[in-house]
Order: C-alpha cells, then sequence, then structure tokens
C-alpha cells in the first residue's frame, strides 16, 4: 500500500537524527519565504505610503507657512510709517506697532532697506537661542550686492522661498516697499522665519 509506505518513511525519518533537525529547517525556510514574499513587501508598502503622505503634509505645511509671512509682508509695505521711514531714516520713527521681533512680531529677521540697496535695519533673531543672530551672506551695512534679494531694485520683484543659512533654514518673503499703490519702489522689505 502506497499510504502506508509514505506514512512509514515519514516515521522512520522523524526517527533518525537528521529528521526533527531537517523538519526544523523546512518549517523555517517556509516562514522565511512567507515573510520574504508576504509579510515584508506589505510593510515597505505601508511605510513608503506613510512616507508620501508625510512628505506631501510637510509641503503643505510650509507653504501655507509661505503665504501667511507673504501675507504679513504684503501688509507692511503698505504702511505709511514705514514708507516716511525708507524716505527718511533720520527724522521719521518706523514702529513694529509697540511689539518687538522677540514677541509679538513672530518674526526672525527683518532687513529695510533704501532703493540703493543700503540697510537701514538688519535685526536677526532667534527666539530658541535666545538672542540676536548674525547671518552669513546678509550684510548689515548694503545688499547692492545681492540683487536678488532686493525687490525694491530695478528689476526686482516680490518674492518667497526658503534661504538656506547656518542657522537652519529660513522661510523669506521680499516685498518692494511702498506696494502697488506707491508707484515706484521705495526700498526693499525682507521678512523670515526659521522653520
Amino acid at each position: 500500500n502506497a499510504s502506508t509506505a509514505g506514512t512509514g518513511f515519514v516515521r522512520r525519518w522523524l526517527s533518525s537524527a537528521a529528521g526533527p533537525a531537517g523538519l526544523v529547517l523546512f518549517v523555517s525556510a517556509c516562514l522565511f519565504g512567507v515573510y520574504r514574499l508576504g509579510v515584508y513587501p506589505s510593510f515597505e508598502r505601508i511605510e513608503r505610503d506613510r512616507a508620501i503622505e508625510d512628505h506631501r503634509r510637510v509641503g503643505e505645511a510650509i507653504r501655507g507657512e509661505l503665504g501667511e509671512l507673504s501675507r504679513e509682508a504684503d501688509a507692511w509695505v503698505e504702511r505709511e510709517d514705514l514708507r516716511g521711514f525708507v524716505r527718511h531714516p533720520g527724522a521719521a520713527v518706523f514702529h513694529f506697532n509697540g511689539d518687538s521681533l522677540e514677541s509679538g512680531l513672530r518674526m526672525d529677521l527683518v532687513w529695510i532697506c533704501d532703493p540703493t540697496g543700503r540697510v537701514l535695519i538688519a535685526r536677526a533673531f532667534d527666539s530658541d537661542l535666545g538672542g540676536e543672530l548674525q547671518i552669513a551672506g546678509l550684510s548689515t551695512n548694503s545688499l547692492a550686492g545681492r540683487t536678488e534679494l532686493l525687490p525694491g531694485a530695478p528689476g526686482g520683484r516680490s518674492f518667497e522661498g526658503i534661504l538656506r543659512t547656518e542657522h537652519g533654514p529660513m522661510l523669506l518673503a521680499g516685498r518692494p516697499i511702498g506696494g502697488p499703490s506707491a508707484g515706484s519702489s521705495q526700498g526693499s522689505l525682507l521678512l523670515g522665519r526659521f522653520l
């Protein structure tokens, strides 16, 4: 009988020393195959899908923060006290609405330049470090050589983006001072927040 012969072979094989070890190896190989071909690819897909979703959410958050910073810059450049300050920096006084950069404004960077690129106000602050910062590549005297950062220069234009600094990435918005209602630009405004 074939079934009895097969059963007898399995019994003899299991009773020998190699039988149990072989069975363990066989079962282990089967489990590894199931894991490698079924379980592992499923987890890889889940991780990839989560990473794509996280990337999308981070992108949306950065775009939202840039939008908020841009709206704030748009409001600043329409202010008459800012325009007066740029026209006559010694005579006019520009107030940050009574707020300091460190608290009420939630700005980590404010650069105000006249039409030539001469810096009138240069403030960079990191609330995590609790103090003023210097940012390489942003002169506190003049930005005349950095026309890409001077939206109020001839041929300049408003912009938003991310500036890589030695202190970490910073969201940056630049606007010509005076805005559309003023006609020609009266200077440049840069506002920034660290990510």
